[in-house]
């Protein structure tokens, strides 16, 4: 299933590997490379690079399905522990799509399907994804997520209820996680990046589902 050919950095030269041969015998975890400059998505990949520590995994790739080069030197000077994973033919990121049923345009999966898929020896142990489209309807409804945010502090759950009652009036918050460390956020409300991965990665930080497959694999394979 992912026997093609993807683009490593190695020594400050990009170098072609087989994508099925770099997994194989491996316990490995790909996220794909979107807003990965943003402070929400900075703590998020803090938890990211985490897991090889906390759960023992052998390998974290950082897939990019464009023809950006440069973004092997981001990855690497902010996570030197992640490996920067190029696919400009979009292999993977078809091969998924189709997996996975996904009936999302290619372009726009592209730039917004967040996810993390679990891989052990070559073979998927695991799919999760951020939702595409009706994400307020998806956060309201997880109660795990929004108990995470609760704990951000009594101010964070203002900003929320804030932003949701006025969700038809604003800007898309859910695209501008380039807020980074401004004061201010381009919607108005302020301060609203301190909610942070809880918000913008309700679904994916502190996967508890990932977790415990990752646990259960130490455990068998001890």
């Amino acid at each position: 299933m992912f026997n093609f050919t993807v683009q490593l950095s190695r020594n400050n030269k990009l170098i072609d590997v087989n994508f099925a041969d770099h997994i194989k015998n491996k316990k490995i975890l790909i996220c794909p490379h979107i807003n990965f400059h943003s402070q929400p998505s900075f703590e998020y990949f803090k938890y990211i690079d985490s897991l090889l520590d906390t759960h023992g995994l052998d390998e974290v790739l950082i897939i990019n399905s464009t023809k950006d080069i440069f973004f092997h030197k981001l990855v690497e000077s902010m996570f030197p522990r992640l490996t920067s994973v190029g696919d400009s033919s979009q292999n993977y990121i078809k091969t998924i799509k189709k997996t996975r049923n996904n009936l999302t345009p290619i372009d726009k999966l592209i730039k917004h399907w967040i996810f993390q898929h679990a891989l052990y020896n070559g073979e998927s142990i695991g799919f999760w994804e951020q939702p595409l489209s009706n994400r307020w309807d998806h956060l309201m409804k997880n109660k795990g997520a929004l108990q995470k945010i609760a704990k951000r502090g009594l101010w964070n759950m203002k900003i929320l209820k804030k932003m949701y009652k006025n969700q038809q009036h604003t800007a898309n918050i859910w695209e501008v996680t380039c807020i980074n460390f401004m004061s201010k956020s381009v919607d108005g409300y302020g301060l609203v990046y301190k909610m942070g991965p809880e918000f913008f990665y309700f679904v994916l930080y502190q996967n508890n589902e990932l977790e415990t497959i990752l646990n259960n694999i130490n455990t068998i394979t001890k």
